[in-house]
């Protein structure tokens, strides 16, 4: 009994293993994170250009293969030049193949597959977990309990996750150092006087260029009046 109890804990013990190795993998932040041989990751709503080059063509054969490899739906394009412009309207993984033509319209065998992966569009928001009013005074700051949270959302579902990049702004001006998921407000930093907006820049690690910013939230500091002086009165 003693030998079959051990047995399942090890079955346990690598059946967790294997969970969380799988799910750090599928977090994606590195072109090499995605399937062997991806070549490149667009944004969404990115044209995907290429370029075939064969001697003696004439014109070219381009077809698209939704996911990896040459096994998906297949899509004829239009393009018959060198150059390709494409636009695929989804997320995911996209193979794309093409065949020179010469001019006594023989063809060539097709190119290597050429995959590449569409990213999903994102939005971003920012929100003060504190849950209490957005206007202080000066002397009545929450320092300790004030922080905002980012969090982004999919414009499409996807199999894969993906690792962020965090920036926040204050009035416009990217904040040093506050590039985590949440920003804590501090006395030195966020205690002046006035009305503030903070947003949060959120991109792809696997693609930085590929971005959303949160609408603001907005905090105003108040001044607290003078100290009062008594005096006597006539």
């Amino acid at each position: 009994m003693k030998q079959k109890s051990t047995l399942r804990k090890l079955v346990l013990t690598l059946g967790i293993l294997l969970s969380v190795t799988a799910t750090l993998k599928a977090q994606i932040a590195a072109l090499s994170d995605f399937t062997t041989g991806t070549q490149a990751a667009y944004c969404s709503g990115d044209h995907v250009k290429l370029t075939s080059a064969a001697t003696g063509a004439s014109t070219y054969v381009w077809k698209r293969y939704a996911g990896v490899g040459t096994g998906g739906t297949v899509t004829n394009l239009s393009e018959t030049s060198a150059s390709l412009d494409d636009a695929p309207t989804t997320p995911g993984y996209y193979t794309y193949v093409s065949t020179a033509v010469n001019s006594d319209n023989c063809t060539s065998i097709d190119s290597q597959p050429f995959t590449i992966y569409v990213l999903p569009g994102i939005n971003a928001t920012a929100t003060e977990n504190a849950g209490g009013p957005t206007s202080y005074c000066t002397n009545s700051f929450p320092t300790s309990t004030m922080q905002l949270t980012a969090a982004v959302n999919q414009t499409a579902t996807t199999t894969e996750t993906f690792a962020y990049n965090y920036q926040w702004y204050k009035d416009g001006t990217a904040i040093t150092n506050a590039t985590n998921a949440t920003y804590t407000l501090t006395q030195a930093n966020d205690a002046a006087v006035g009305a503030h907006h903070y947003t949060v820049n959120v991109t792809f690690k696997v693609k930085p260029t590929c971005a959303a910013t949160s609408p603001s939230v907005d905090i105003t500091v108040n001044d607290i009046p003078g100290q009062p002086t008594i005096t006597i009165t006539p």
